[in-house]
């Protein structure tokens, strides 16, 4: 819409010299009122009639055949436009709203085709992201299917802003993990606002453990979900959390190698690090971030004292560093500033120096978090590094940090 962007391409370069990155807010559906729609019918999906079929939400939102080389080709092109304007990315939204009427160039109906709709769709848009941008490309999604693992990365979709919809958030992503979902995130502070508005409280806590997933989204109606609009206080611990996200930007870069080489998830249900003990095989509540921290998010109001389960082991407190032993719950002090993290015994865990954006750091310098483990030598990725980067450590008995 040049009327309202008459200028798109200086739009961009001026974000991007802001350190600015930029995403679209896309779904697979056309309106039949718009001037593309009119010359474009062929790509259209149809009925056994040959009629133009629409989405439950509109009778004039009309649908994409991603089965039709066309259609592909079309959607496709207008994608590449917007990518060599300088948007980044896109965010892949619906695709699940396929009528059972619908009958597809390839021949099937859209019973068939009405979960694997959404999985077309994503690995159309990722595909021709990867075709401009290189390995950085990158979708948002939310609806997919069997294989969806490949185009990374999936969203929870439109939660509410309420404690328990905090938490059904984190179940269904772990829930994600389980099923091969290695990249997962959500909407910090809920989407849906509800009257009376998002507590500070509530954002807080969801802050606490939506910036330690392995990718981090402020969003949502009725309301700023920006942490400047809220109260000082509150601007300063989701400040910390943010800034303890990108200390550990280096280490989730790492889990995200990992997750690529071998389809493990960035955040983990607990049962998949320790299989072996039956009491992590319902928790829903907890998770690991990649092998080395346990976050115990705060997931109702008015919390001071929140029971942790510890598997096996020695788990040491990220923020006071006290050292506790499992298996079993333990009972941990917790006020609005923090939650419980803790790191496991035998894992190393490297932290980079601090930065407000990711482009800004060199990755020169690094601490290493050494918990009770004698490696001979300890390898990790540096962003941006071809190589890895092997660092030669003593016998470790407790916990040090060594400066890199």
């Amino acid at each position: 819409d040049y009327d309202k962007f008459p200028e798109p391409e200086e739009m961009c370069a001026s974000l991007k010299e802001k350190h600015l990155h930029i995403s679209l807010w896309i779904n697979p559906y056309i309106w039949l009122q718009t001037g593309t729609a009119h010359e474009h019918r062929d790509v259209l999906l149809r009925d056994k009639s040959d009629d133009i079929v629409f989405t439950p939400m509109s009778t004039q939102q009309a649908i994409y055949d991603f089965t039709r080389r066309e259609a592909r080709e079309f959607f496709g092109d207008e994608l590449r436009k917007l990518l060599r304007m300088g948007i980044d990315l896109f965010k892949t939204d619906y695709g699940e709203n396929i009528p059972e009427e619908a009958v597809f160039s390839s021949g099937e109906t859209g019973i068939y085709m009405h979960n694997l709709y959404p999985y077309l769709f994503n690995r159309l848009v990722y595909n021709v992201s990867r075709e401009v941008k290189g390995t950085d490309a990158i979708v948002w999604s939310r609806s997919g299917f069997a294989g969806s693992q490949l185009f990374p990365v999936c969203w929870s979709g439109d939660s509410q802003s309420t404690w328990d919809a905090a938490a059904h958030v984190l179940s269904g992503g772990l829930s994600a993990a389980l099923s091969g979902i290695p990249f997962w995130s959500c909407d910090i502070g809920g989407f849906v606002g509800l009257p009376g508005g998002l507590s500070e409280e509530l954002y807080i806590r969801w802050a606490q453990f939506g910036l330690l997933l392995s990718h981090a989204r402020f969003h949502g109606t009725n309301g700023p979900r920006e942490p400047w609009h809220f109260s000082p206080r509150t601007y300063e611990i989701v400040k910390k959390f943010a800034e303890l996200r990108y200390r550990l930007i280096t280490y989730l870069y790492n889990l995200g190698i990992e997750a690529g080489e071998t389809g493990m998830p960035v955040i983990r249900p607990m049962v998949l690090e320790f299989e072996d003990d039956p009491a992590c095989y319902s928790m829903s509540d907890q998770y690991m971030l990649g092998s080395a921290l346990l976050i115990k998010p705060v997931l109702k109001p008015g919390v001071d004292k929140i029971s942790v389960y510890l598997p096996k082991g020695r788990w040491r407190d990220f923020f006071s560093g006290k050292i506790y032993a499992g298996p079993g719950y333990v009972e941990l002090e917790t006020d609005i500033e923090s939650i419980p993290m803790l790191q496991r015994q035998g894992t190393i865990i490297p932290l980079n120096e601090a930065m407000e954006y990711v482009d800004e750091a060199q990755f020169g310098k690094f601490q290493l978090l050494v918990f009770d483990c004698d490696p001979k030598e300890y390898a990790f990725f540096r962003p941006g590094a071809e190589e890895p980067l092997s660092i030669k450590i003593e016998y470790n008995d407790g916990f040090n940090t060594i400066d890199v």
